[in-house]
């Protein structure tokens, strides 16, 4: 269903594509259904629809897939600090940041570091790079 997803999308039907997603996570499956969270919560992103967008993406860290989790975190902290979520744009930072998966923990840290800067916090910084140094997470070194 995600692949048929994704070939609507190309045929430019959101709303076919949107009833595909859904029947995937209808499913319930441990890989389908959370990728297909994260890629409707992706598409009601670029749909401006950023409500339905949050609560996928935390359905999605919740179903505990390593891999979607940290995808839909960091995701979920993009969006959050968009429209102003700050606290929860942090936290979900964070929380790619200590996760195991080193694709999205690099993107997470310099978005991380990049807001903590922009708020003329130093203190904030220095301890991320601290910690991505103790991680061994390359953008920190």
């Amino acid at each position: 269903m995600v692949a048929l997803a994704r070939m609507e999308l190309a045929r430019r039907d959101a709303s076919a594509a949107r009833a595909a997603y859904q029947q995937a996570i209808g499913t319930g499956h441990p890989d389908w259904a959370p990728a297909a969270m994260v890629s409707l919560a992706d598409l009601h992103v670029r749909l401006d629809d950023p409500a339905p967008a949050q609560s996928l993406y935390q359905r999605a860290i919740e179903a505990g897939n390593p891999d979607l989790s940290a995808r839909a975190s960091l995701a979920l902290s993009r969006l959050l600090k968009k429209n102003g979520e700050l606290g929860g744009a942090k936290a979900a930072w964070r929380r790619v940041i200590d996760s195991p998966d080193a694709q999205s923990a690099g993107p997470a840290f310099t978005d991380l570091v990049n807001l903590l800067r922009d708020d003329d916090d130093i203190d904030g910084p220095r301890a991320a790079y601290q910690a991505g140094t103790e991680q061994h997470n390359p953008d920190a070194l």
